[in-house]
């Protein structure tokens, strides 16, 4: 049988196989490939004889929460610090990881000192963690959902985040001075743009597959987030996008973000 250290090298190179997977957004075949394989060598590295009278060496998840953490770059700049600290890790949602060693105070303060300069922020605050977690739930839906969107917004918080949907609410308007609705209407427009700006599908398309009830109510909601109508924006030689990272940020604290990928 595989000793210890060869059982947490392997353990160790599934996990950074996922990692990287999951990171470049392959297809949904890949992904469930590595998860599968990650399990089952996570479940002989757990249960191995060897590993049960090592208790020194036993692996203890720590799961960090980063703000702004919502794009491929962004969670490519969460690896490379993360990396460059020695830390074995999975991104496993927008906005968290998980890491699966003991971090000292040092290197907890050297992370969140080089995540800033990326305009990403390590957060400890409950209610913090929880906002974050409603714009990336918000985020996911609106980005990740293949089939048009036909759910309740607060019937789908509230499954998802384990909280009744009037909590959430009124904490995320008090903390961050917009609505949910509003918020989750910013996104929703922002992804229309991406699609306008891709060019595959027509307005009556797009408004089928964002679950707008018709094209004048998307051209309502287009307008009064950006001023113009899904046209008129069509026709722009310089089609402006909002990151997202900065949609529900209060005006007077604003992150500058350095994108150099």
């Amino acid at each position: 049988m595989k000793n210890i250290a060869n059982y947490h090298d392997l353990f160790i190179d599934q996990l950074r196989k996922l990692h990287e997977v999951e990171l470049n957004g392959q297809n949904a075949i890949d992904i469930n490939v590595a998860r599968t394989n990650f399990a089952e060598v996570q479940k002989v590295f757990e249960y191995s004889p060897e590993k049960c009278s090592e208790n020194a060496n036993k692996i203890e998840k720590r799961k960090l929460y980063i703000k702004n953490m919502i794009s491929n770059c962004s969670k490519m700049k969460v690896r490379e610090e993360l990396k460059k600290l020695g830390l074995h890790f999975i991104i496993i949602d927008l906005g968290e990881v998980e890491v699966m060693e003991n971090i000292s105070k040092e290197q907890r303060k050297q992370l969140k000192i080089a995540l800033l300069k990326w305009g990403l922020e390590l957060i400890d605050d409950e209610k913090a963690i929880l906002i974050e977690k409603i714009k990336n739930t918000i985020v996911e839906m609106v980005y990740n959902t293949e089939e048009t969107i036909k759910v309740k917004l607060s019937d789908f918080l509230s499954k998802n985040l384990n909280h009744n949907y009037n909590y959430l609410a009124k904490l995320f308007s008090n903390e961050l001075g917009i609505s949910i609705q509003l918020f989750t209407m910013s996104i929703k427009i922002e992804r229309v743009k991406e699609l306008l700006i891709y060019g595959e599908l027509s307005i009556s398309e797009i408004a089928w597959k964002m679950d707008y009830s018709s094209i004048a109510h998307l051209s309502n909601q287009f307008k009064k987030i950006t001023g113009m109508s899904p046209s008129h924006f069509q026709h722009l030689k310089k089609k402006r996008r909002t990151p997202i990272e900065e949609i529900g940020t209060p005006n007077n604290i604003r992150y500058k973000v350095y994108h150099t990928c």
